[in-house]
């Protein structure tokens, strides 16, 4: 009786063993596919992360220099009909024409001031010929 069992204890105990056994080789095996699955991905992401932050880098300085610098008319695209038009042209260009209004004021004042000592227009005098 007992020689029995102990011969199934055995059984049981070898089989055990090899079950345990083969819970280890599968869980080696997942692991390593993991591993190598997943260490390949994070590789890849880390050089994508790596890129992100050179560009995040660049980004940063440009925006300090905009806020610390202003923007440089030689920076600045004007989008328009007229073929050459840059900011460049333009700001000159504007210049030139306040300088021709300011040099044309004197006359704009006194044409002003000869209309002013005319007759007003009214309804009253468009429709009933009043003043």
């Amino acid at each position: 009786m007992f020689g029995d069992l102990s011969k199934r204890v055995r059984r049981i105990e070898g089989k055990a063993i090899e079950y345990d056994d083969t819970i280890d080789r599968l869980t080696d095996q997942a692991l390593a596919l993991i591993s190598q699955n997943v260490t390949t991905e994070i590789i890849a992401r880390r050089a994508e992360l790596v890129e992100l932050q050179a560009l995040s880098d660049v980004l940063e300085g440009r925006i300090n220099t905009l806020l610390t610098n202003g923007v440089s008319t030689d920076d600045v695209r004007i989008q328009t009909a007229i073929a050459g038009l840059t900011a460049n042209r333009l700001h000159p260009a504007l210049a030139e024409l306040l300088a021709k209004i300011a040099a044309n004021a004197t006359g704009l004042s006194d044409l002003k001031t000869a209309f002013e000592g005319r007759r007003r227009i009214t309804v009253a005098s468009l429709y009933l010929g009043g003043a």
